[in-house]
């Protein structure tokens, strides 16, 4: 029997709709799939650090334990009200879009901007107006899910070991078979509380590295030591993960794989793309001393997403370092594929 469904991400920088197609127990295929960039963080108030003491002052990190400083999750935020319009305006278009395409029915899911949002209402009253209803993910949810949209994905699905990264704009997930995690670091908190949008100095960088690997910490508690990569620096301490295939998803990965690329942005082109450490390294610092407007013209730049691609290219090469990995896959597939192991 054919079915066919639909789940829209609400993310905290863009909103994601898809609608896929089964036969049974076939794999499911893609029939249709957008992504409107609406910053939900962006504005957000009180945009407060996460990190205290001598992280923000500059002290270094090196010889300290950085488990358990910071925490699981960001202090509770008010959404500004033109984001909370972008991103409702969004979600009801992907929503009408997603019926349009013949999904018998949409999942409507919210991650880490709305889960850490004391205003959530505000949002959810134009939506419950045109009967949606947001599922709010549990940091756990939204790292297992992301797993899932990789582990059963048949370019990917064989590895016998894999750990997926997911960076989003308010946090960055880390998952396995058995270990789901959210850690409280994003693209747009690492701009909104640190970096900025730029083009940004040496000490601006130095206090984002600090800044990304306090809050990534607590990585070292999973699995077994393994060796660093020849090119990382030597600031933090190894990490405890040694996976056979790690991939990231999300916007970041797939940015700069097409970067790489050097044509027009095209996302299956880059699915499976394989990043090595020392290119993400080399191409973060790059980024970071350009304006928007300089990274956006970037051949294979998706649209809208020049202001982030930097910070999320330095959370992507630290979380490369503490995982001690040389090299890093791409999938253009996130959470929302995942959901449908539900439908």
């Amino acid at each position: 029997m054919l079915r066919r469904t639909g789940v829209i991400d609400v993310g905290s920088t863009s909103v994601l709709g898809l609608v896929a197609e089964r036969e049974d127990d076939t794999p499911w295929r893609r029939v249709w799939e957008e992504c409107v960039i609406t910053r939900l963080l962006e504005g957000s108030a009180p945009s407060e650090p996460l990190l205290v003491g001598s992280v923000l002052e500059g002290s270094s990190l090196e010889g300290s334990s950085l488990e358990g400083s910071v925490p699981t999750e960001p202090p509770a935020i008010t959404l500004s009200p033109e984001s909370m319009r972008r991103t409702a305006e969004a979600v009801i278009h992907l929503h009408r879009a997603a019926h349009l395409h013949g999904a018998d029915r949409v999942t409507v899911v919210g991650t880490q901007a709305v889960r850490s949002a004391q205003n959530r209402s505000e949002l959810e009253r134009p939506l419950l107006h045109e009967g949606i209803r947001i599922r709010v993910l549990t940091g756990e949810e939204e790292a297992r899910y992301g797993f899932l949209s990789v582990a059963e994905d048949p370019a990917f699905g064989n590895t016998p070991i894999l750990t997926v990264v997911d960076i989003g704009g308010a946090s960055t997930e880390f998952s396995t078979a058995d270990s789901a995690v959210s850690h409280p670091i994003g693209s747009l908190r690492l701009i909104q509380d640190v970096l900025g949008y730029g083009p940004c100095d040496e000490a601006a960088i130095f206090r984002a590295f600090k800044y990304i690997d306090e809050c990534l910490g607590g990585l070292r508690s999973i699995g077994a030591e393994s060796t660093p990569p020849k090119s990382g620096s030597d600031r933090a301490e190894p990490s405890k993960i040694e996976p056979s295939m790690v991939v990231t998803i999300g916007a970041t990965g797939v940015n700069l794989a097409s970067i790489r690329r050097g044509l027009d942005f095209n996302p299956d082109a880059v699915h499976g793309a394989e990043l090595d450490y020392e290119w993400v390294g080399k191409n973060a610092g790059v980024l970071c001393r350009l304006s928007a407007d300089e990274r956006q013209a970037f051949p294979g730049m998706e649209s809208g997403r020049g202001p982030m691609i930097h910070a999320g290219a330095l959370i992507l090469e630290r979380c490369m370092y503490l995982l001690k990995v040389e090299t890093i896959r791409v999938s253009v597939r996130g959470l929302r594929w995942g959901l449908l192991s539900e439908c």
